[in-house]
Formats: structure tokens, C-alpha cells, sequence
């Protein structure tokens, strides 16, 4: 599930309400509906993911993609504190959220050179000015300008 959410850049909401009819394992897509106006988009499933994917499904015994350890639909509450948790395991010395899984993969997107437009169509945003905060804020920004003059 963080896998997921982190590879396509997905809001919570967008991650806890992903069902198996938006995952076509064969064709290796992943049809994303995107709240707040945002325009639905389709993401290239990568190899490791159509493992991961095709094995939850196997085990799968309802419409969700991810379930609960009970079988339940995940709440955004409920992914808050696995993330949370997973954030304490991991050693990070701050309060992890959900969100900021979005705000890496924005963040690596630009640092590894995807333009502005390209990301605002990724990451869903109906305005621009949501996706320039990640150009604003990268770090390697300026360092791949000045390699390159």
C-alpha cells in the first residue's frame, strides 16, 4: 500500500478507495480517480508492483485493493497510523504522514527532471500553482541548471 502510494503520488483518499476494477494487471494499469475536480488518469504499473499486486489479489475477498488485517476497507485514519507506525520503525526522528509519500514522489519528480506540466498531470492537479511548490522547493533544481549551462 505505501508502495503504491508512493509510486503514483496518490492522495490517501485516492489510495483507500482503490478498487480491483481500476487495476488491470495485464494491461499493467492503474486507473486513478481523482477527487477535488482533479482529472482521472491512468499510471503504467511497474514490475514489482504487478507482482505485489497480482499476490494481494490472489488473497483478495473483496472489491478493495487494500483491506485491513480484519478484512475491512481501509479508513484514511486507519493508513494514517500504519504510516505513523512504519515512520517509528523506521527511525525517523519526526511524526510521519500519509501525505508526505505525495510531496517525495512530487519532490523526486522534479529533482530527476520531469517537467512542471508532465507532474501536474501525474500528481492530478487542476491548477498548476499546486504543482510549482515542488520546483520552488527542490533542492537539486538549481545544481541540474548549472550542470547544464
Amino acid at each position: 500500500m505505501i508502495l503504491v502510494g508512493y509510486i503514483h503520488g496518490l492522495r490517501v483518499s485516492e489510495l483507500c478507495k482503490l478498487e480491483w476494477g481500476h487495476v488491470d494487471l495485464d494491461a499493467r494499469q492503474l486507473h486513478i480517480r481523482r477527487p477535488q475536480g482533479g482529472n482521472t488518469t491512468v499510471h503504467s504499473l511497474r514490475g514489482d508492483e504487478c507482482r505485489l499486486l497480482r499476490q494481494l489479489k490472489r488473497e483478495a475477498s473483496t472489491v478493495d485493493v487494500f483491506t485491513t488485517e480484519r478484512g475491512d476497507e481501509f479508513t484514511t485514519g486507519g493508513f494514517a497510523k500504519l504510516i505513523e507506525r512504519a515512520g517509528i520503525a523506521a527511525g525517523i526522528p519526526f511524526k510521519v504522514h500519509p501525505h508526505m509519500l505525495r510531496h517525495s514522489a512530487g519532490f523526486h519528480a522534479i529533482n530527476n527532471d520531469v517537467g512542471i506540466r508532465d507532474l501536474q498531470m501525474f500528481l492530478g492537479h487542476k491548477s498548476i500553482n499546486s504543482t510549482t511548490h515542488y520546483a520552488a522547493l527542490a533542492s537539486g533544481r538549481s545544481k541540474n541548471i548549472i550542470e547544464k549551462l
